[in-house]
């Protein structure tokens, strides 16, 4: 049955010594990446705070050199300190990709702060994970019966 391609796919790739139900719980368990989300300033701010780079942001951007990096620089650092500052777009593709574009900028400026895993980390805010069935389309996790009409995987 068509419906199951992907189910036989991903049986197929499963330790030949596990026992149904292990395959059947290892199937379960796995995640992909999902949709992003949309990321709160607060969050951003968290993880700068957190990890050391805040106040190195803040005064790059009081004195910035007039180029990409020092121009998002300020951007950033006065989005972060606005009270009421709308959350980052990263649920849209496009705006994922522009915020990519300004966090990498000022990344490429050593003396910035930012460095490229940070750029990593702060992105990583949008990710989210989804189980691989649905993914796939199926609308539950599988059990004993969709092995067995998958073509007796069981």
């Amino acid at each position: 049955m068509a419906y199951y391609d992907a189910l036989k796919a991903l049986w197929a790739t499963l330790p030949a010594g596990d026992t149904t139900a292990q395959k059947l719980a290892a199937v379960n368990a796995v995640t992909v990446a999902g949709p992003n989300v949309d990321v709160a300033v607060s969050s951003v701010v968290g993880y700068l705070a957190l990890n050391g780079k805040l106040a190195g942001l803040q005064k790059y951007a009081g004195n910035p050199p007039a180029t990409e990096a020092g121009l998002a620089a300020a951007e950033l650092a006065s989005l972060l300190m606005c009270p009421n500052a709308p959350v980052f777009g990263t649920s849209s593709a496009e705006a994922y990709a522009t915020i990519h574009g300004f966090l990498a900028a000022i990344a490429g400026d050593a003396n910035s702060g930012l460095t490229s895993a940070d750029v990593v980390a702060l992105l990583a805010l949008a990710a989210t994970s989804v189980p691989w069935w649905q993914a796939q389309g199926y609308t539950s996790p599988f059990g004993a019966d969709d092995l067995i009409a998958a073509g007796g995987l069981a």
